[in-house]
């Protein structure tokens, strides 16, 4: 049997003016109980201060890494998050703290 906890999962987090909400949702990601982790966030050509918020997580977890790009939409955030990953899994980001809980059955 695989010995799952040492597996690298990366997550992409798209993120377009999400300074609201942005917090919450990393947090979320960085409070896995998998703590094997990359974690990408995409700041999408924002005008916000969303990439000052990914900027303030990367600064505190080495696992998170802050990706800017011209606003190109969802698709083409994630593809770029999906360009740099190295997970043997890749996990999109929901919306809400409770939407990962829900969608992976994790906490």
């Amino acid at each position: 049997m695989n010995n799952t906890s040492d597996t690298l999962v990366s997550v992409g987090i798209p993120a377009y003016n999400a300074e609201a909400t942005l917090d919450e949702t990393i947090l979320s990601v960085r409070r896995q109980s998998h703590a094997n982790l990359q974690i990408f966030v995409v700041d999408d050509g924002s005008t916000d201060a969303t990439a000052a918020v990914a900027q303030r997580h990367a600064n505190q977890d080495p696992r998170v890494t802050v990706i800017r790009k011209q606003n190109g939409g969802v698709a083409s955030a994630r593809n770029a998050a999906l360009e740099r990953a190295r997970g043997v899994y890749l996990l999109p980001s929901m919306p809400t703290t409770s939407g990962i809980q829900r969608r992976y059955g994790c906490r």
